[in-house]
C-alpha cells in the first residue's frame, strides 16, 4: 500500500475555511482536470471522503458537485463500501488524536494536500514518491496499526479491499458508537451516506457498464449485513442496496 499520511491525519481536515476553498477549487477546475487527467480525482476519492466526513453537511452541496468526478471504472467498486462506511470514518476521527492541532497547522496541511493534488496533475509524481530511503516517523506505528484504520484512513484509491469488520479496531469503534451519545458530526454522516449512495446508484444506472454492475452485486449483498448499528441508517442503506435502481 502506498505511504499513508497517518501522521498528518489528525490536522488535515479540521479547518472548514480551507476545506471549503478546496472544494471551490475542484469545482472550478474539474472540467480541466477531467479532460487532462481523468483518473486524478477518482484516485484521491478517499481523501475527499475524509474532507466531507469531518466537515459535514455544511459542505455537502459543494461536495456533491465534485462527487460525479470521483467515479471512474477504477474507483466505482471501492467507492461503494467507502460510502457505506462513512459513519465508521467519523468514528475513526473520534478515536484519533484530533483537536491537538492549531488552525495554522490545519491550513498548512490542507495546502500541502492541495499542492500534492496539483503536483500529481502536472508532474505525474505521487504521494509515495518520497524516495527509496524515505521512512515516516510513524512507520512503526503504521506497521502495527489496526487494518481497519489503515484502510479507512488511506489517502488514495488502491483498489477494493476487505473492510475488516472482525478487527479489534472495528470492535472498539462500534463499542464507542453504541455506548456514547452520537456526536453532531456522526449524525450528519449517518444522514449524508444514504444520500451519497443514492447519487452513486443514479450515476451507475446511467453510466456504468454491465461488467462493473455485475461485479457490484456481490458487494451489495455482503454489505447489506454489515452496516453501522443505527436503525434509521441501516434501513435507508438497506432500502437503497436492495433496490438500487428505484
Amino acid at each position: 500500500m502506498k505511504q499513508s499520511r497517518v501522521n498528518d491525519f489528525a490536522c488535515e481536515f479540521a479547518d472548514p475555511v480551507v476545506a471549503e476553498a478546496t472544494l471551490d477549487f475542484l469545482n472550478l477546475n474539474k472540467r480541466k482536470l477531467l479532460a487532462s487527467f481523468p483518473t486524478l480525482l477518482p484516485q484521491f476519492f478517499p481523501l475527499m471522503l475524509k474532507l466531507i466526513a469531518w466537515n459535514g453537511e455544511k459542505l455537502e452541496k459543494s461536495f456533491l458537485r465534485v462527487f460525479p468526478s470521483l467515479m471512474s471504472p477504477g474507483s466505482f467498486l471501492p467507492l461503494f463500501p467507502s460510502l457505506v462506511d462513512l459513519p465508521m470514518l467519523d468514528q475513526d476521527f473520534i478515536l484519533s488524536p484530533l483537536g491537538t492541532c492549531s488552525t495554522i497547522d490545519n491550513a498548512l496541511l490542507w495546502m500541502q494536500m492541495l499542492l500534492t493534488l496539483m503536483d500529481e496533475a502536472y508532474t505525474g509524481s505521487t504521494i509515495g514518491d518520497e524516495g527509496a530511503d524515505f521512512e515516516s516517523e510513524d512507520s512503526n506505528t503504521m506497521a502495527v496499526a489496526d487494518p481497519l484504520f489503515l484502510e479507512l484512513l488511506k489517502d488514495e484509491n488502491d483498489g477494493l479491499a476487505d473492510r475488516h469488520w472482525t478487527s479489534p479496531g472495528m470492535a472498539a469503534a462500534l463499542q464507542v458508537a453504541v455506548n456514547t451519545p452520537l456526536s453532531d458530526r456522526l449524525k450528519q454522516a449517518l444522514k449524508m451516506s444514504p444520500r451519497f449512495l443514492d447519487v452513486y446508484f443514479a450515476i451507475a444506472v446511467r453510466d456504468v457498464n454491465d461488467s462493473l454492475t455485475c461485479a457490484l452485486i456481490p458487494l451489495l449483498m455482503a454489505r447489506n449485513s454489515t452496516l453501522f448499528p443505527d436503525k434509521i441508517f441501516s434501513y435507508e442503506v438497506s432500502e437503497l442496496v436492495l433496490v438500487p435502481t428505484a
